[in-house]
């Protein structure tokens, strides 16, 4: 016999996979939990280091190749070719200068009318001196290899467009105190733009650091008698210079003008 039909019993009712779970928001199935086996995590982990090998070989080949045909320095440093030979050197021999040589007759250095002077050195034979500075310093720097030679002084006059270190080279030369031929003394430069004593032990060291790509062991320089005080015991304890120091005074001017200059290097600040 057939059962009956009860309207009073509830019956089943079947739904789908997809309405029996709940589905969620996007945020939901992300920080859902979820099962990854071990292989599946050694794939991935190798994948993300082949990744990041290409990646970083990609950017390094990029960047050498990029300083090796750019046009545009990326840093200062590269902008300055260093030689060999230079680099090697570790005395530094300083020219202070105090005037601007003209040019012209070689033979007429020792005349005021051949340089650019201040009221107060003409008449004092003060060329000749500068000259003997000249010389000196190119004496020292010929008979030490290990040594570079730098004019310093800046554009101090302004009637001309020379410093008073590119006027010393020029002059040391054409006069033969360095050697011009076959190629001109290499060990020789300039440093053009101290305008005082201090700046011109300075902004030397820092040439030479410039030149050679090192700072000097030693360092040498050639002035007044009446300076040795001022860049002894002032300028280089100011730079805190820890290397060996020597100053050579070189004076050719008139008794009475060196104790002229003695009396005003002594006198206070």
């Amino acid at each position: 016999m057939l059962p009956t039909f009860n309207p009073n019993v509830k019956r089943y009712k079947y739904r789908s996979l997809t309405q029996q779970t709940p589905v969620g928001s996007l945020r939901e199935r992300l920080l859902a939990r979820s099962r990854i086996t071990n292989l599946g995590a050694v794939v991935f982990a190798l994948v993300l280091a082949v990744s990041l090998f290409y990646n970083l070989r990609y950017a390094f080949l990029l960047s050498r190749a990029a300083r090796r045909f750019a046009t545009t320095p990326t840093v200062i440093a590269d902008t300055v070719s260093y030689n060999r030979s230079i680099s090697k050197l570790d005395h530094l021999v300083v020219v202070a200068g105090h005037a601007i040589w003209k040019g012209g007759s070689v033979a007429d250095h020792s005349k005021d009318s051949s340089w650019v002077l201040d009221t107060a050195q003409e008449g004092h034979g003060n060329p000749s001196a500068f000259y003997a500075h000249i010389t000196k310093g190119a004496q020292i720097a010929l008979a030490d290899e290990r040594s570079l030679l730098v004019f310093s002084g800046g554009q101090t006059r302004k009637p001309t467009h020379l410093t008073e270190a590119q006027s010393y080279l020029s002059l040391a030369f054409a006069s033969g105190a360095l050697p011009s031929a076959p190629l001109p003394f290499a060990r020789a430069t300039t440093e053009d733009y101290a305008l005082d004593s201090f700046q011109n032990l300075l902004f030397s060291i820092a040439r030479f650091k410039e030149r050679t790509s090192r700072y000097p062991r030693k360092v040498t320089v050639v002035g007044f008698g009446v300076k040795r005080a001022r860049f002894e015991k002032l300028h280089a304890r100011a730079l805190r210079w820890g290397g060996e120091f020597v100053y050579v005074g070189v004076d050719v001017a008139a008794h009475v003008d060196m104790e002229i200059s003695r009396a005003g290097e002594a006198s206070p600040i």
